[in-house]
């Protein structure tokens, strides 16, 4: 329960495949192929040079499946439980470990360790699979591109096993060379994709993709159950979250929060999506504002109950949107790394600017006034606005059926 945003909309999405179309879901292991990173992409051009890639690895994890025994899964066993990782040395380190990654040692140490072990289990765990789906969420993005070619390595190996494909609930937002060359070579040959905004299905039909197989939806956190809506009355309070994985405005948020407390007189809590990330966000804006506080950090459900309770939201967090939607609470909306918080609003009938990362003061401030002035109905306006993202959610997982 690291980062909010990842954990709902896993939920949201098992919900509605288990619930909705009926699916009996599997996971297989989590970055089973860690060392087939951007490191080694770089330098691809062309589809051509993806697809030499992709053929070379593909001959490569299936020599390693062949090496595969059961001396070797003993030996990982061992690496996984010894009694060092009981210790409490091992453990302090491990948790820092953990608060970076977002996985602790043993798990990140592994897969580089036991390839033919993991990719044994890859292998067999799509082997025994009718649908193989990918959460794609905003993988497909420059920004977080080290681990894409093993995402999208593991979708080419779905369909050279002759598995139906398709990848689920993802923003595609890429301009490197070698990272529209891989989705262009491996996104061709799936069978499906669900986009979470309009814009990713652009993308995507502006990379080749063939537009019959693109169908858009929204974000699968909307097929988690509606929590039950709160009396919107005001509060005098408001919530900030600040993404804390990218270079933080400390003296920018320092000084809206000081807005908000001194002079519209407002009782500030930071709030976090990202356990650790936007922790350390908070931690540097409080070095500049001491006075300010936070909610410690919960799960998604208790979250969006507490927002519930705020007048209105400040977010550059996209899941810190739709949990502010999921409470109809209104929120002050500022780019987040990719453009899918300006595509989550073209779903939805909200009067109020995203505003550029880079947005200054005084235009903060106008759109803090204008969510003050129009505050109950926008809080109306989302009340619709989350149910028909529900239902949205679910009727959009009907090109499923016919994969």
């Amino acid at each position: 329960m690291v980062n909010l945003g990842d954990r709902a909309y896993h939920v949201g999405l098992h919900n509605l495949l288990e619930g909705h179309l009926g699916h009996e879901v599997s996971m297989g292991p989590v970055k089973a192929l860690p060392y087939l990173t951007a490191g080694k992409t770089r330098g691809l051009e062309s589809i051509d040079d993806a697809r030499k890639l992709f053929e070379r690895w593909f001959a490569t994890i299936m020599q390693q499946c062949k090496n595969a025994s059961p001396r070797r899964e003993k030996l990982r066993e061992r690496f996984e439980k010894n009694f060092l990782t009981r210790s409490r040395t091992f453990q302090s380190l491990d948790n820092k470990v953990r608060g970076r990654l977002a996985r602790g040692i043993i798990e990140t140490a592994s897969p580089y360790i036991f390839r033919s072990s993991f990719a044994a289990a890859l292998v067999g765990q799509i082997e025994k699979s009718d649908l193989v789906l990918f959460n794609g969420g905003a993988f497909a993005a420059d920004h977080l591109d080290q681990y894409l070619p093993m995402v999208l390595f593991e979708l080419y190996l779905a369909k050279k096993l002759g598995k139906t494909t398709a990848v689920v609930n993802q923003t595609v937002a890429v301009r490197r060379p070698s990272n529209k060359a891989m989705i262009s070579l491996v996104y061709s040959m799936l069978d499906g994709h669900l986009v979470r905004e309009p814009r990713s299905k652009l993308v995507l039909e502006e990379l080749g993709i063939d537009s019959e197989r693109i169908h858009v939806s929204c974000d699968a956190a909307f097929g988690l159950p509606l929590p039950q809506l709160k009396e919107k009355r005001e509060t005098g309070r408001v919530g900030i979250c600040v993404r804390g994985d990218r270079p933080v405005r400390a003296g920018f948020w320092a000084e809206i929060a000081t807005y908000l407390d001194e002079t519209l007189k407002l009782d500030v809590r930071f709030f976090f999506t990202s356990k650790y990330q936007d922790k350390r966000a908070f931690d540097q804006i409080r070095r500049i504002n001491p006075k300010i506080s936070f909610l410690e950090f919960c799960d998604h459900p208790e979250l969006i109950n507490c927002l519930g309770d705020f007048d209105f939201v400040v977010t550059d967090r996209y899941h810190a949107t739709i949990f502010a939607i999921l409470a109809a609470t209104p929120f002050v909306p500022i780019d987040s790394n990719t453009f899918k918080t300006r595509g989550l609003l073209d779903l939805v009938d909200y009067p109020i600017d995203v505003l550029n990362e880079n947005v200054d003061v005084s235009l903060m401030v106008a759109n803090i006034a204008q969510v003050q002035r129009e505050r109950q109905s926008l809080a109306e306006s989302l009340t619709a606005a989350r149910a028909r993202l529900s239902d949205f959610a679910n009727t959009s997982l009907e090109p499923l059926r016919l994969l």
